[in-house]
């Protein structure tokens, strides 16, 4: 939170807030009201900054969009304001959920971690075959067809609704062989969809690398007997419908 809120520009000590109300907002127990009652603080909070900026611009993103607005580009200050919420929020969870997913997959998987530890694997290939594995983001917001059409021999009528899943996605044996299924940091790199693809690729994907990067690493050096606290099966996932998230990852630091 505190790397995307510097790079939007936002003063750190709006960092502590903006972590509690987005809490409040991914919780699966936080009453309808109360998470109306977030939104519309975190746009007051957003709609301050942007006020802010506008006064005096700085050399960081939202000022940028600001001004890529007023030189006549297709930014409204609604859109601004859209796009710097959607930045903060999909460039803090989505990264937390990545790096708690890599720690899951090598402390069950402790060969995998030898490797690293060894330096026979490398912490970007660790990475990726979290991104594939386990993704950040389990499913894809609802889409409509816009026409009748037939996938993989199911038909889908137009109107109805589809699901795009990003999990089953990632250990497809089409793409992936047949062990897919398999958590393997040697495998040969193949492409995943963690991230999106085309011009909608998400725009924050070297980010969110080079914060695992630096946090993986660092964690399993300064905490060499890391391990689960708890028996794997134990782990919680949050219901929620787009995110992949745990309530908690209790581990030993010794």
């Amino acid at each position: 939170m505190a790397v995307i809120g510097s790079l939007l520009g936002i003063d750190t000590a709006r960092i502590p807030r903006l972590r509690t109300l987005y809490d409040g907002f991914f919780s699966s127990v936080t009453p309808g009201e109360e998470v109306q009652a977030i939104i519309a603080e975190l746009r007051s909070l957003f709609e301050a900054v942007l006020a802010r900026k506008k006064e005096s611009p700085r050399d960081d993103l939202t000022s940028a969009l600001l001004a890529a607005a007023e030189e006549g580009d297709s930014l409204s200050d609604e859109e601004v304001l859209a796009t710097v919420q959607v930045l903060i929020t999909a460039g803090h969870e989505t990264t937390i959920s990545l790096i708690v997913s890599a720690v899951v997959a090598l402390l069950t998987h402790p060969e995998q971690l030898a490797l690293l530890r060894s330096g026979s694997a490398s912490w970007e290939a660790a990475i990726e075959e979290t991104l594939r594995w386990d993704a950040p983001t389990t499913h894809v917001l609802i889409r409509f067809a816009t026409e009748d059409l037939e996938v993989g021999g199911t038909r889908v009528g137009k109107g109805e609704a589809v699901i795009i899943s990003y999990g089953p996605i990632g250990r497809d044996d089409w793409q992936h062989g047949a062990c897919a299924d398999r958590f393997d940091i040697t495998r040969a790199p193949s492409r995943h969809l963690s991230f999106g693809h085309g011009p909608h690729v998400c725009p924050g994907a070297p980010l969110s690398r080079l914060e695992a990067l630096v946090a993986l690493p660092a964690l399993f050096e300064r905490f060499p007997d890391l391990r689960l606290a708890i028996d794997p099966a134990e782990l919680r996932h949050k219901p929620a419908v787009t995110q992949n998230e745990l309530y908690e990852l209790p581990v030993l630091l010794r």
